[in-house]
């Protein structure tokens, strides 16, 4: 009887010792865990923040692009309608120098 009482106490004192070395291992498994989490969300930030930079230039790019686009095209636009302006102002210049005459007579 005490021989069984004394396997019972080894018993529990080994059951207690491999759960505190279970507890520990527990532990440390939860630290690298936490860590691969971190660096894993270190890299994916590095890789956002690459990706968003990325975008920003090529639409920074689009952006200067179209702007240059759209400069090109109102200077053209811009000497079109002077090119027009300046051949309708002869145009009627000349209507009206015709009118007077007309109506005036040369003097």
């Amino acid at each position: 009887m005490l021989e069984a009482l004394q396997q019972i106490k080894e018993a529990e004192a080994e059951n207690e010792q491999r759960k505190l070395k279970l507890q520990e291992e527990l532990l440390e498994l939860e630290k690298s865990r936490k860590q691969t989490i971190q660096e894993k969300k270190q890299q994916l930030q590095a890789e956002s923040a690459k990706i968003i930079a990325e975008r920003e230039s090529m639409l920074r790019e689009t952006y200067d692009e179209e702007g240059q686009a759209l400069n090109k095209d109102a200077a053209e636009a811009k000497a079109q309608m002077q090119a027009n302006y300046e051949r309708l102002k002869e145009t009627a210049v000349q209507k009206i120098i015709e009118r007077v005459i007309a109506q005036y007579g040369s003097q």
